[in-house]
């Protein structure tokens, strides 16, 4: 089993993504629930040498369905955007 959404999100007891930061503060703050945690997730691999977390942020920016809309040949062609006010450049990032 691999470290994909699904299986992270089920281990933080969530139904979304966005909300693991939150869940894992409190679960690493929470000193009988961090070890059971830490069980948890070595049931599925106990390779410590591993970053656990890389494939379910990879898996949940790759399923988010953003598409950013400046593409490469905008870049190339017309250089870099500056944003006009704030709300633009969060959508540019």
């Amino acid at each position: 089993m691999q470290f994909d959404t699904k299986t992270v999100n089920k281990l933080l007891d969530i139904d979304e993504s966005y909300k693991a930061p939150e869940r894992m503060l409190q679960l690493m703050l929470n000193d009988q629930k961090r070890p059971e945690l830490f069980e948890k997730f070595l049931e599925i691999s106990t390779d410590l040498k591993f970053d656990w977390f890389h494939e379910y942020f990879e898996d949940e920016q790759k399923n988010d369905g953003y598409c950013s809309p400046v593409t490469e040949r905008d870049l190339a062609v017309n250089g870099p955007i500056e944003p006009e006010n704030y709300a633009e450049e969060t959508i540019l990032i």
